[in-house]
């Protein structure tokens, strides 16, 4: 298992949809500069040479 740290958030002012009041959240992932293996798979788009940042066991608890 891994760590990927990442934040969520839901806006509790502005409904996703006015109607429902249906509330979505939004989330994101922490990314970094891509290592030599990927920067060779993920090269195109708006997030070329990106890779989802994997915390060490000793920082997961610390970041939660």
């Amino acid at each position: 298992m891994y760590c990927i740290p990442g934040l969520f958030h839901f806006n509790t002012k502005m409904p996703s949809d006015p109607e429902t009041g249906e509330m979505r959240g939004m989330f994101t992932l922490v990314t970094r500069g891509a290592n030599d293996v990927m920067r060779q798979i993920h090269n195109s788009g708006d997030n070329a040479f990106r890779m989802p940042l994997f915390l060490p066991k000793e920082m997961e608890m610390e970041w939660l």
